[in-house]
């Protein structure tokens, strides 16, 4: 990793830790969103980005959510890092299935 990772999350198994990195010109401009193994101490294959406000995964450990303030919140598969959903800031709330 090169940069500071102020937004970090484990998932609900505590074998993966997401880190979204911090921008050097900005809090909300686009950096890596990675996936790391706990245990192998790794980076797994997800592969995403994220403006780092805030990382969550879901309970059953399947999706991951990063949230950048005013850019809203983008939902990706953990595996693939594949875009699910995107939640804009000042969208009522809706089920993501995260409940």
């Amino acid at each position: 990793m090169q940069g500071d990772s102020p937004a970090l999350a484990f998932s609900p198994d505590g074998k993966l830790l997401a880190a979204a990195e911090a921008h050097p010109d900005g809090p909300f401009l686009p950096r890596p969103l990675r996936i790391w193994d706990v245990r192998g101490r790794t980076l797994t294959a997800f592969r995403g980005r994220s403006a780092f406000g805030s990382v969550a995964f879901s309970p059953d450990g399947q999706l991951i959510a990063a949230a950048a303030g005013t850019l809203g919140t983008q939902v990706r598969d953990v595996r693939t890092g594949g875009l699910i959903d995107t939640v804009a800031t000042g969208d009522s709330p809706r089920s993501l299935a995260f409940s």
